[in-house]
């Protein structure tokens, strides 16, 4: 009842290298699904708008995933010093963008780059600042977040 045009829907096909189509017996287009994240198809309907398409699994650990990050964080260097505090919420901030903030004296470095936007992409943790610059950090196997490309003095953020 809620997806009403999905009764036409008989058969499935691949289109290309990304693109899923939903159709009817005859074969005809109900809706083509185009992949635009691994494992996350988006389709438009005129007059309806987009459908996405997930498998369930995916969702539920992004959403575990998702809540496992909201909270306070600290940004360390490499040699363990504290160089700034930050809360990630699940206040929506735009497309797929949650709020963040940064607490007081951070380091010039971060409060320089003064994100205010977070989300997770592809298994990292992207900050980004109003001016659209962005962080990009990857989990690494001790559960903390290196800033990617690594260097020789990494940032890492740790669950405080």
């Amino acid at each position: 009842k809620t997806l009403p045009f999905t009764k036409e829907i008989a058969a499935w096909d691949v289109k290309g290298l990304d693109i899923v189509r939903l159709q009817t017996a005859d074969g005809e287009p109900v809706i083509d699904l185009t992949e635009v994240e691994s494992g996350i198809f988006e389709g438009h309907r005129n007059g309806e708008g987009i459908y996405i398409l997930q498998n369930l699994v995916a969702a539920r650990s992004l959403a575990k995933s998702m809540d496992q990050m909201i909270g306070d964080w600290t940004m360390v260097r490499g040699n363990g010093r504290q160089i700034c505090a930050l809360t990630l919420t699940n206040t929506e901030a735009g497309t797929d963008n949650f709020q963040a903030f940064l607490k007081p004296r951070c380091d010039p470095l971060v409060a320089g780059f003064g994100p205010t936007m977070w989300r997770l992409e592809h298994g990292a943790m992207l900050l980004i600042a109003p001016n659209g610059t962005t962080w990009r950090f990857e989990a690494d196997d001790n559960a903390q977040w290196r800033r990617m490309p690594d260097s020789a003095d990494p940032l890492i953020m740790l669950r405080q």
